[in-house]
């Protein structure tokens, strides 16, 4: 029985000593499956024969951030290689080991698979990325300890830019912020926690945390501490202490890094980072006013071309009319309109009131041609000067 929402096909292949098959879905599932067998035994028994006893169970492998693996899963299994492959593929890939990664006698074989498949291992090391003025620390911490800046060669040169750390335990924050690092964390990444397992409602907080016990404080979310260092913490994909989850979706965060604030301690830094912050700010005014200014232009030549019809049909101005010469007539005899008189009347009010939209709709556009002509040329010279920055 299939109780998921994806359609499965088994396929089965008969060689000249197996048989062998495979399960296919169109969609990739949020879980990989394997079968095994243990106590594999045969007996003899009293009647003469033989017979083959065995046990057959199911291994689960979450794909999810943190906890790759389960503490019985196999590091070389087909469906984590592919999953560590897909994402190198994408982009750069780094992992640093959680509680079951960590597992001992592991690490070496997890280091292994890992680079094979393009994805960087980062355990107590930092990488730092570097782009004209601008730099970004990665900085990766194994599982199970606390930071200290004392753990990577190199930290130095990470004095004067912003630094994330990957960190699979959030209970240790206290050290990650701690002021007895000179040189710490600015963004920490992690996990462990799954979200708490069961979500209490209304107040959104989780129930029990590897670590950390009930009412775990760390278990979903953004977290940010008196002196600057902020933790994102991911609930993940998969189940810790309990095998299932209650009202805690799975969660996969995306996170974009951008210019904030200036290090004081950079000067040079400091004043270029003000510089482009103002180019893009610039940028982004000058064109918000560029395309206000064409909407503008598009809305007026529309009411040129095509003036907005009047608002009141010739029947309700011929009845409009009749009614007002019947309440005049009390004071002083008019004569009656005739049907052709009447229609002259309302196609020359119509006429003037087209002419009174063209007219307003003219104006309009002299003015939005100014929010195009007036920022265009500024948009264009930042333009150039930042990819003449850039080069």
């Amino acid at each position: 029985m299939n109780n998921t929402k994806y359609p499965y096909q088994l396929c089965i292949n008969m060689t000249g000593k197996h048989l062998e098959g495979e399960w296919r879905a169109l969609e990739q599932p949020e879980y990989l499956y394997e079968v095994y067998e243990r106590e594999h035994r045969i007996t003899h028994e009293i009647w003469g024969g033989y017979v083959r006893h065995n046990v057959i169970g199911r291994r689960v492998y979450g794909r999810k951030t943190g906890d790759i693996l389960d503490r019985r899963g196999k590091l070389d299994d087909t469906g984590y290689v592919r999953f560590c492959k897909s994402l190198s593929d994408i982009a750069p890939a780094y992992a640093v080991t959680g509680n079951h990664e960590a597992k001992k006698n592991r690490l070496g074989e997890w280091e292994r698979v890992l680079r094979r498949c393009g994805v960087i291992p980062m355990e107590n090391r930092i990488e730092i990325f570097k782009k004209g003025s601008s730099g970004l620390a990665l900085m990766g911490l194994e599982d199970g300890i606390g930071f200290l800046s004392l753990y990577f060669d190199g930290i130095e040169g990470a004095k004067d830019i912003p630094r994330v750390l990957l960190a699979h335990r959030p209970e240790f924050f206290y050290s990650y912020c701690s002021d007895s690092n000179e040189i710490r964390p600015d963004l920490v990444l992690s996990g462990h926690a799954h979200g708490g397992q069961f979500r209490i409602p209304f107040v959104d907080r989780g129930l029990v945390a590897p670590h950390q016990g009930l009412f775990p404080r760390y278990t979903s979310g953004l977290y940010a501490s008196d002196n600057g260092v902020q933790m994102v913490v991911s609930r993940g994909l998969g189940n810790s202490i309990f095998p299932v989850r209650l009202n805690n979706r799975i969660h996969l965060p995306v996170i974009i890094l951008a210019v904030a604030g200036v290090r004081a301690e950079s000067k040079e830094g400091g004043e270029n980072m003000i510089k482009n912050v103002y180019i893009y700010l610039v940028l982004f005014a000058t064109l918000m006013m560029t395309i206000g200014g064409s909407v503008g232009v598009f809305m007026a030549t529309a009411d040129i071309v095509a003036p907005a019809y009047y608002y009141q049909s010739f029947e309700d101005y011929k009845r409009w009319g009749t009614e007002k010469q019947g309440v005049e007539g009390e004071k002083a005899e008019q004569p009656e309109l005739t049907e052709e008189e009447l229609r002259a009347n309302y196609d020359a009010m119509v006429q003037q009131e087209k002419n009174r939209q063209i007219e307003r709709a003219k104006n309009n556009l002299i003015k939005s041609f100014g929010w195009i002509a007036i920022p265009l040329p500024v948009f264009i010279y930042f333009q150039r000067r930042l990819v003449k920055k850039e080069g």
